[in-house]
């Protein structure tokens, strides 16, 4: 701590009671050693998301949370991927029981999706989105999948008119627990209307290869996380990577594009329901699908502070 601070937010000082002298930090990957940290009391606060959590809620210990969208799907649509065709991403979110998959993926803590903007400040969030989700009808997934001309051979596979099968590959987070059950449990319920399912566990270099570099990926757990539609924008209406831009999912749609830039010039008045109709687009175009968001929860124990996104320094009190 600097001696002398005095310009701090809310009056903080380097005198304010509480205030610690120091802050340290550790790298800990594992979420059982984290756990163990805090009940121990060897460490302050850590983010717990796995079944770990239970034994701190058990212990009393407190957190506090931010949306995450850890059931939102997105999808390559490069020409030469299956789903850069609509009624191929139709069909594959149709096939899937929102319930049933989003037990899993959120570990039985999921609340519905509101919004594609997730972290605070929230802006543009309203408490009910313009947009609906479609309800799981596998007939109708198998129907869409036909007009598509993905039709079922006599190994119940499907295949195009060039006799080439339909493979999805499934992306996912190799360290997040509950990404790989879910990954499983989606292949399954695409196996049922003849889609084969390629599932990719990713690590950090594995993600930045595939989505940036090699675009080898058709759809999985693959999230954004923008605090405004704004922010949301730089990945949706961009150039793709291969031209120097962030659209790593290689969008192109008009009506989103048309209402952001008017969302752009808008008066703080319009700008937000311009922006939630520009969302709206990209949700009944199925270039996004938020299957089910849950809390990432951050504990603490031993000190007090905020943190909206990430421990605001100035706000920690040590306590005892």
């Amino acid at each position: 701590k600097r001696e002398g601070y005095t310009w701090g937010p809310f009056d903080v000082t380097s005198e304010t009671p509480g205030l610690p002298d120091a802050i340290e930090y550790r790298i800990v990957d594992d979420e059982s050693t984290r756990a163990n940290l805090l009940l121990s009391g060897e460490i302050n606060a850590a983010g717990v998301i796995g079944p770990d959590a239970a034994r701190l809620d058990a212990a009393g210990l407190e957190y506090q949370g931010v949306r995450n969208s850890v059931g939102e799907m997105l999808f390559n649509e490069r020409a030469d991927r299956p789903t850069s065709d609509p009624l191929v991403r139709e069909a594959l979110v149709t096939a899937l029981d929102r319930d049933e998959v989003g037990a899993v993926i959120a570990d039985g803590k999921g609340i519905p999706a509101i919004s594609l903007v997730t972290k605070p400040p929230l802006i543009c969030v309203e408490e009910e989105p313009l947009w609906t989700l479609v309800e799981t009808d596998l007939d109708r997934a198998a129907q869409l999948l036909d007009e598509a001309g993905w039709t079922v051979g006599a190994d119940g596979n499907r295949y195009n008119a060039a006799g080439e099968p339909l493979v999805i590959k499934f992306i996912y987070d190799a360290p997040t627990a509950t990404h790989g059950p879910a990954a499983e449990l989606v292949a399954e319920t695409w196996s049922e209307i003849g889609i084969q399912t390629e599932l990719s566990a990713n690590d950090a270099a594995a993600w930045s290869e595939q989505l940036f570099t090699t675009f080898d990926w058709d759809t999985g757990w693959v999230q954004i996380a923008p605090n405004s539609p704004v922010q949301n924008a730089i990945f949706y209406d961009a150039a793709g990577p291969d031209e120097g831009g962030l659209n790593f999912m290689f969008v192109e749609n008009p009506e989103y594009e048309a209402l952001a830039a008017e969302a752009r010039v808008a008066s703080p008045e319009d700008a937000c329901d311009l922006w939630n109709q520009a969302e709206a687009e990209l949700i009944d175009r199925f270039d996004v699908f938020p299957l089910i968001d849950n809390i990432i929860p951050l504990y603490g124990t031993g000190a007090d502070f905020d943190a909206p996104n990430y421990i605001l320094p100035t706000s920690i009190r040590m306590l005892g």
